[in-house]
């Protein structure tokens, strides 16, 4: 379908992988009323991180520094780019 590669191998450091991966296996049920616009994009940005725990726990793997890496989609890189603009962590 496309002509290009759609995933690309991301090494993380290992506490953050393992906080992606705690943030996908929290089970939160809390209903959502009345949230501000910040709130709103703040709980698609956390959206975003459980899923990219989610790749974590499928198809990543420990290298031998600790380190984790992981297979993401483009749609992952680019809401995680997109979540490290907002909080003004980007350059």
């Amino acid at each position: 379908m496309f002509g290009q590669q759609l995933r690309v191998a991301v090494t993380l450091p290992a506490a953050l992988a393992e906080r992606l991966v705690q943030a996908w296996q929290r089970d939160d049920i809390d209903p959502v009323s009345g949230e501000t616009e910040s709130e709103r994009r703040q709980r698609h940005q956390a959206g975003h991180a459980t899923l990219i725990g989610l790749a974590i726990v499928e198809r990543g793997g420990e290298l031998p520094t600790g380190d984790v890496q992981v297979a993401l989609d483009a749609w992952e890189i680019g809401a995680a780019l997109q979540a490290a603009d907002d909080l003004g962590l980007l350059n």
